[in-house]
């Protein structure tokens, strides 16, 4: 008897978790509409921020590998005529366009804006293929790939536990592909994606 109760309870369980689950895939159930309009009004900003950069001239900032090394190894805290990256990675603005290209490996129903959490892709407005570059739009070209990669970035809004906000940024900001969006916040270059932890955002409607 015992026993036929638990296993009631664990399918009873189990069945208003599928129920959640199917009648809210995007997990926003966990924010109410109040706490929407929170976040909202914590990382929108009222207006369109200055001094904004293109995604491809923030990621051509950051210097690669071999450069950084050397770098660091003739830097003189001491030197004040050394050169000084003129990017604050901690404060950065930047405009993209939500898209770009799908990364490898990615479902592509979280692109370019992911499901359940208030992180997107954005690609620099600005980019296009050289145009004496020409072949079919299927053709699965190596430079291409390459050329999309560094002409997009992750966006993310984190919470105060460091993950990020459990809620879809196309119903936290109305968000939609092709949007254009200028964000700040601090960017990084992670696994070879740049990545910008966002604090503000204005959508250019």
């Amino acid at each position: 008897m015992i026993k036929r109760l638990f296993c009631s309870l664990v399918f009873a369980c189990g069945l208003m978790l599928g129920c959640q689950s199917a009648n809210n895939p995007t997990g926003d159930a966990a924010l109410s509409t109040d706490e929407l309009k929170t976040l909202r009004v914590q990382y929108e900003a009222s207006e369109e921020p200055d001094a904004t950069l293109g995604v491809i001239e923030l990621r051509e900032s950051f210097p690669d590998e071999e450069d950084q090394a050397e770098a660091d190894a003739i830097a003189d805290p001491a030197d004040e005529t050394a050169p000084v990256n003129p990017v604050d990675y901690d404060s950065v603005v930047v405009v993209g366009k939500v898209g770009g290209k799908c990364p490898e490996g990615m479902d592509e129903g979280d692109f370019p804006i992911v499901q359940d959490e208030a992180v997107f892709y954005i690609a620099d407005p600005a980019f296009e293929i050289d145009a004496s570059h020409d072949h079919g739009e299927d053709h699965d070209c190596p430079f291409c790939n390459k050329k999309a990669v560094e002409a997009q970035a992750v966006v993310r809004f984190l919470g105060k536990d460091g993950k990020p906000l459990p809620v879809c940024a196309k119903a936290l900001f109305e968000l939609e592909e092709e949007s254009l969006v200028v964000v700040s916040g601090s960017a990084a270059v992670e696994l070879d994606t740049l990545v910008i932890t966002a604090d503000k955002i204005f959508v250019r409607r």
